[in-house]
């Protein structure tokens, strides 16, 4: 999920599958055919940043390990 900001391009072609929905908030906040919103993402997002605070930051070898945290957390 992210705005359809040029930059995230490239997401869908991620490996693993993942499924990328945007969400133009010029037009709408959540997308009218597929329902879809930021809100969750970011929750999900601040949450997992809160957890992880302690670290001291995010180590580029380990992104993808947390990524997959996010993905799986509640």
């Amino acid at each position: 999920m992210s705005y359809c900001w040029a930059a995230y391009g490239k997401i869908p072609d991620l490996p693993e599958g993942y499924q990328h929905f945007t969400v133009n908030h010029s037009e709408n906040f959540v997308g009218p055919l597929t329902n879809a919103n930021t809100q969750k993402a970011e929750s999900k997002w601040q949450k997992f940043k809160h957890r992880h605070k302690s670290e001291y930051g995010t180590a580029r070898t380990l992104l993808a390990e947390y990524v997959a945290q996010v993905k799986t957390y509640p």
